[in-house]
């Protein structure tokens, strides 16, 4: 399926593969754009975005068509089943070139704003939402650009260690998850929400992935006990009233607490749509856009023991 104008500031990282399409842009090799990777992504124009098992291909077509209409910095950037075409890379809304391929681009396609270069998740047989489970612990966030294959490697080299690692791309953060759990890793999950007494692990192989990795990778960067003690300078208060007790309590949260390895829900799947829509219809699930209800963004469970 193909949805036109991608017209929202996406937040992606990129690591990026040429689609195939001859002469222009089209053919630069995706080494070229892995330069920027953990940087500050340059603009483009998205012209259109194509998800499913001919996405690929779909968008080469259009690319060689663009190209041969004159249009020679079209190019495609391309996974297993999602693409995304495009025009141009710019520095800045500021780049003299970035307003001529506006005006290039606007007497085929209207008026398109450049968005943040995106980036297509690899695919992987280890997506998290597919996990049997209803926790798992997470060990690594990455938000840069980049983040969808930084994590991916990551979970390869935590596979090759003999972890049963997991990803999972959220709009703007990639996680990387330890473990499928049910709820008998708590002494009594009725309590996950109880802020006052919440429930505890007592999994053995649950404290035995936080004792290993009690700390996150963060973007490549793996915290150290005297970061995050240093970080507990900066904690936030709330006041939240317990309607049992009647008494107003202050819960505090330490800043360091972020980068603690910790379980999390593991969110659940999104559903598809009944039947396929046709090419060129505006409805569906691209990859790179959220649906309307996106899926839950992996969310802090109870504290280990200990």
């Amino acid at each position: 399926m193909m949805r036109h104008g991608c017209l929202a500031a996406l937040a992606f990282g990129a690591a990026l593969v040429a689609a195939g399409c001859t002469g222009g842009m089209g053919s630069l090799n995706p080494a070229t754009f892995s330069r920027f990777d953990g940087q500050e992504p340059p603009l483009t124009l998205c012209l259109a975005e194509y998800s499913g098992p001919e996405a690929r291909d779909l968008a080469a077509q259009a690319c060689e068509r663009l190209i041969a209409q004159g249009l020679k910095d079209t190019f495609v950037i391309a996974d297993e089943d999602e693409a995304y075409l495009c025009y141009g890379l710019y520095r800045d809304r500021e780049d003299p070139a970035y307003r001529e391929g506006r005006r290039t681009i606007a007497r085929a396609y209207g008026s398109l704003l450049g968005v943040p270069l995106p980036e297509t998740a690899p695919p992987t047989r280890y997506d998290l939402l597919e996990a049997k489970g209803r926790y798992t612990v997470q060990v690594a966030t990455f938000d840069l650009y980049g983040r969808k294959h930084m994590a991916s490697d990551y979970v390869g080299e935590l596979r090759r260690q003999g972890w049963p690692a997991f990803v999972y791309h959220g709009n703007t953060q990639s996680n990387v998850t330890i473990g499928a759990f049910d709820r008998e890793i708590f002494d009594d999950w009725t309590r996950m929400n109880n802020l006052y007494k919440p429930a505890r692990i007592v999994s053995a192989e649950v404290q035995r992935i936080l004792k290993t990795f009690p700390y996150q990778n963060w973007d490549g960067h793996v915290f150290t006990a005297a970061e995050v003690a240093n970080m507990k300078a900066t904690h936030k208060e709330a006041k939240v009233f317990d309607p049992r007790t009647g008494r107003t309590e202050v819960i505090v949260t330490d800043f360091g607490e972020l980068f603690k390895s910790k379980v999390v829900a593991i969110p659940a799947k999104p559903r598809q749509p009944a039947a396929p829509l046709p090419q060129g219809s505006r409805g569906g699930r691209s990859p790179s856009r959220p649906p309307a209800v996106a899926p839950p963004r992996p969310a802090p469970s109870p504290r280990p023991t200990g």
